[in-house]
């Protein structure tokens, strides 16, 4: 009798939790598609509206990065580095994929 109570309490837990807004729910950016001025405009708009999404974009960005350069260290200094590398490059090339941008950057050093 006590694991149906317990179950019923779990289901009725379940069942009041919150759901997120439907615009909360998910947020898909096919990166692969992304165009330099693509990305910087992505993450301009994303800071106005959706702060953590534009955050994990950076973040994700970034560890791509470090995934080609096989280094698994997180420092500001290297985070700026590499940010202003690509903005750099991107003025240069605003169509360009950024995948490609980004292998191009990390790959000179």
């Amino acid at each position: 009798m006590q694991k149906i109570i317990n179950l019923y309490c779990l289901l009725m837990f379940v069942a009041l939790v919150p759901r997120p807004a439907e615009a909360d729910v998910d947020y898909g950016i096919d990166v692969e598609k992304l165009t330099c001025i693509g990305y910087f405009d992505q993450i301009g708009e994303l800071n106005k509206t959706n702060k953590q999404t534009a955050a994990l974009l950076t973040y994700w960005l970034f560890g791509y990065v470090s995934g080609i350069q096989n280094s698994a260290k997180l420092t500001q200094s290297r985070y700026l580095e590499f940010h202003n590398l690509l903005g750099d490059h991107c003025k240069k090339n605003p169509n360009e994929l950024l995948l490609v941008s980004v292998r191009k950057i990390t790959l000179k050093k």
